[in-house]
């Protein structure tokens, strides 16, 4: 096997685990922002009646959740398979892919920066969002459908049902949201990562832990923008069709006019806040320990 080979598995595998590690501790915040953004669309019950059709708050919301459900059956654990399986796809086929595209994109720009870093993210955000599209469906399908009463399905139930419905192509329905919604991510986070350990090297800071965890926080700001209309539009796109119902969506597009159409182009930033809350503990957790398996691989730091 010759080195850069190896290099990629290694790479791999530490973004595998990075992300398993991460996504275990921060399913109750994505569980939480999904229900959220798709409450419009599936009417929350409390103890048989519905009584939350678009709440007021994500920290409301959630607390109905659990007193209704129980913090384990309604949070930390509705969803968790798909999204430690989805996770540690995307990020790990993100990271290996990372080294190599973003040292052709500085080649063909003759320089190396955190507009590279983005155009990078960007790219590789997409393609590996796009291969981990049906674990990211059944997860949305799984958390969307959650209530009192309501059966979670596992993972490979939910993988089956989607398949049983529509076949390959249901399995990626929506995926050019995940595309773009992946790439701003991916993109978002690797330019905020960039540009932050810029400015902490240039004020003389040396990496480790701490430096990491900085420039994930800031990274999460920039990223959770970038990518909150895509994430939306996908949830909801998503939702429309838990537990067999018929979508009234014929696209993506079509699902992302309804919105507009019916909320205004501001509601398209909805869960902005939810979306920080999510990715922050997640970034904290995914690019730091990716750093420090590098580290401990021989591999290094991510160059700047």
């Amino acid at each position: 096997m010759d080195t850069d080979t190896a290099e990629r598995l290694i790479s791999l595998g530490c973004g595998v685990a990075a992300a398993a590690a991460a996504s275990a501790a921060t399913n109750p915040l994505e569980c939480v922002r999904v229900r959220y953004q798709v409450a419009d669309v599936h009417t929350y019950k409390m103890k048989g009646k519905s009584v939350i059709k678009s709440p007021t708050s994500l920290f409301s919301f959630g607390l109905g959740i659990v007193r209704n459900e129980g913090y384990l059956r309604g949070l930390h654990l509705c969803g968790l398979s798909g999204w430690i399986a989805s996770m540690s796809c995307a990020f790990g086929a993100r990271m290996a892919m990372y080294d190599p595209v973003r040292g052709a994109i500085n080649r063909l720009c003759g320089t190396s920066n955190s507009g590279t870093a983005f155009a990078a993210g960007l790219c590789t955000g997409a393609l590996s969002n796009f291969a981990a599209c049906p674990l990211f469906l059944a997860k949305t399908r799984i958390q969307a459908a959650a209530g009192p009463g309501v059966v979670d399905n596992t993972l490979l139930a939910e993988l089956a049902a989607v398949q049983r419905a529509g076949g390959l192509a249901a399995q990626y329905a929506g995926s050019q949201a995940l595309l773009l919604r992946g790439g701003c991510i991916a993109g978002g986070n690797m330019w905020g990562y960039d540009l932050g350990k810029r400015a902490l090297k240039a004020h003389g800071h040396e990496e480790g832990p701490l430096f990491h965890a900085a420039c994930s926080a800031f990274s999460a700001v920039t990223a959770s923008v970038l990518a909150a209309p895509a994430d939306l539009v996908l949830n909801r796109f998503h939702a429309a069709t838990v537990r067999g119902a018929r979508s009234p969506f014929t696209s993506i597009g079509a699902c992302a006019l309804a919105v507009v159409r019916n909320d205004g182009v501001a509601a398209l930033f909805r869960g902005v806040g939810a979306n920080f809350v999510k990715m922050a503990p997640t970034f904290l957790g995914t690019l730091p320990l990716y750093e420090q398996f590098r580290r401990l691989a021989g591999l290094g730091y991510l160059q700047t």
